[in-house]
């Protein structure tokens, strides 16, 4: 009788199900969602979008060097243009696959020729920097195999749509050659998201889309990894979703399970006193009405 009487309730039961479920849900599901998208692999044309010569040579480079972008869509991109080329860096060094040197005149090794070994002229350290002679020079001045060069083709601006879209050129060479290893090209789009969007933060995110078109033609693995990413957070989102409706469920059975068992204990309280109290009336009765004692002899 012990044991049955402090055996778990089936609403207690009930409870304890339901919290290994939230916690194997949370645990195992959502963590299983992410590894299911990262293992996913996307083509490079469905991030980058964009029309590319790629050599295979372009596997075999380690390091590149990063110019400046040259700015032909007019002064009102200078900016873009500055940006555009500090982006595909940073990005071609979050990959991983190439070390990328931005580049810059106050750099050791192009100061050294500069000053000292007077291997590099003024004019090799002038902007712009389109002619693949002229940044050959530099980029073997630097110690890198490789060197990269952009050019902004063209920027638009519509004030009715609020969009923003530039194009961009990039070519990938090898200090062995002055033929480019790649030469893609890619447009960059944005949209505003509103009234408290403007249009400067849209030039910025068109710079990043063109960025990573750039950056995905010359290492395919950053399409794949940007990709996975957005798949992976997705996943996470759903995940989370899944948790507050489980959390809601499982408050809202643990509130009636309390309510449920209270209802229940106050019953059994009841019952059990009305029992005791039958009990000492009936022994009370058998002793004070019973037949009298027989008379002594």
């Amino acid at each position: 009788m012990a044991y049955l009487h402090n055996r778990p309730s089936g609403g207690v039961r009930l409870v304890a199900v339901c919290v290994a479920l939230l916690i194997a849900f949370t645990f195992g599901g959502g963590n299983a969602l992410a590894q299911s998208a990262q293992g996913k692999a996307v083509p490079v044309a469905s991030v980058g979008g964009s029309s590319a010569i790629r050599s295979q040579t372009l596997d075999q480079l380690s390091s590149i060097l990063v110019f400046p972008a040259t700015n032909q869509a007019g002064a009102d991109f200078d900016d873009s243009a500055t940006r555009l080329a500090v982006s595909v860096k940073l990005k071609i060094n979050g990959v991983g696959r190439y070390h990328a040197v931005g580049y810059a005149p106050t750099l050791s090794p192009i100061d050294r020729a500069y000053t000292v070994d007077e291997s590099l002229t003024k004019a090799d350290l002038t902007p712009p920097f389109i002619n693949p002679a002229k940044a050959r020079k530099v980029a073997l001045a630097v110690g890198t195999d490789g060197y990269l060069l952009i050019s902004l083709d063209n920027g638009t601006v519509n004030t009715v749509d609020q969009t923003v879209q530039l194009t961009a050129t990039a070519q990938v060479y090898s200090i062995a050659s002055d033929d480019p290893l790649l030469t893609v090209t890619v447009t960059g789009k944005a949209v505003s998201s509103g009234t408290t969007d403007p249009l400067s933060g849209v030039e910025v995110r068109a710079v990043e889309n063109a960025a990573s078109k750039i950056v995905a033609a010359i290492s395919p693995s950053f399409a794949q990894t940007s990709s996975a990413t957005s798949i992976a957070s997705a996943a996470g989102s759903k995940k989370m979703g899944g948790v507050k409706l489980m959390t809601i469920l499982l408050v809202g059975l643990l509130a009636a399970v309390i309510i449920a068992a209270t209802h229940t204990g106050n019953s059994s309280s009841g019952s059990s006193s009305s029992s005791s109290t039958t009990t000492t009336t009936t022994t009370t009765t058998t002793t004070t009405t019973g037949p009298p004692s027989p008379p002594s002899l």
